[in-house]
């Protein structure tokens, strides 16, 4: 029985590998990627088909897939440039060898400046470098000393390219003034103009932005931004009730004479009628 078992797995083999040692009688003997050799009644390689590398005509440029039983080009050999990548060239060496135009690292690249993009397989400037505007961001133009795109006048990237009053707007690359700093006249209200010294909105003429612009006197009325008299002072008759002067000099409203705010504004043995502010 167990002898039985044997002769039938050895038949298998016979039929699954072609032929045996003992040869083969004709092509169906062997495997699909072989052939008999009738007159040595052994099953060789079909041509470009292998068992090993040892079948393969030219060793040297090629191997054998065992798993295919196929003759494949070794890695980085060709017979043409349309066995190599889309960036090489097959070398008279048959091997594939990098083309004109194209890169597979940095050194294949001109200066310091550039670097081999390894997707397109093309030599690119670095981030930040340029060999014209073109090569720069809109608000950008290109220094031929340096071989840098910086930003132009008024245009940055961050708040360093801007002087340090004031700040990058990123939305369009611009530097605007910061809060409480002014560029010119149109960041300040009607009633104040741009310093271009200090570059801060002033009051102009007449007006005001805070009581310290105004006389020791007077406060900035946050509503006309003008400078009016404290109560009780004035700067003019008009400053006063109807029955009193400003005094210019103190500008303080002084009761005209026989009209009075207390009885001592009132004449000896007089008083003070505060209903109609009358001295009586």
């Amino acid at each position: 029985m167990r002898n039985a078992i044997v002769f039938s797995v050895l038949f298998l083999m016979f039929v699954l590998y072609g032929c045996l040692e003992s040869g083969c009688q004709s092509n169906a003997d062997c495997n699909e990627w072989q052939l008999c050799d009738m007159e040595n009644s052994k099953c060789i390689a079909k041509e470009g088909r292998c068992a090993g590398n040892d079948d393969c005509k030219d060793s040297e440029n090629y191997t054998c897939d065992t798993k295919q039983n196929v003759c494949v080009l070794k890695k980085g050999n060709c017979i043409d440039d349309n066995d190599c990548e889309m960036w090489q060239m097959c070398d008279s060496e048959k091997k594939c060898q990098v083309a004109t135009g194209y890169c597979s690292d940095d050194t294949f690249c001109s200066g310091k400046n550039e670097y081999c993009n390894i997707e397109m397989h093309k030599c690119a400037l670095m981030p930040g470098f340029c060999k014209s505007v073109f090569d720069c961001e809109g608000w950008e133009t290109c220094d031929a000393n340096t071989g840098r795109c910086v930003v132009m006048p008024g245009r940055c990237n961050e708040d360093l390219d801007c002087p340090t009053w004031q700040t990058c707007y990123q939305k369009t690359r611009e530097c605007i003034a910061k809060e409480g700093f002014c560029i010119n006249d149109n960041y300040c209200p009607e009633y104040a103009t741009c310093n271009e010294e200090i570059k801060k909105c002033v009051a102009r003429q007449g007006f005001c932005l805070n009581d310290n612009e105004c006389s020791s006197w007077e406060y900035c009325n946050s509503k006309s931004n003008k400078c009016e008299a404290n109560r009780g002072m004035c700067s003019g008759d008009l400053d006063c009730f109807e029955w009193e002067n400003c005094d210019t000099t103190n500008h303080i409203c002084n009761p005209k004479i026989g009209r009075c705010n207390e009885d001592l504004d009132c004449p000896a043995g007089e008083v003070c009628n505060a209903k109609y502010n009358i001295c009586q």
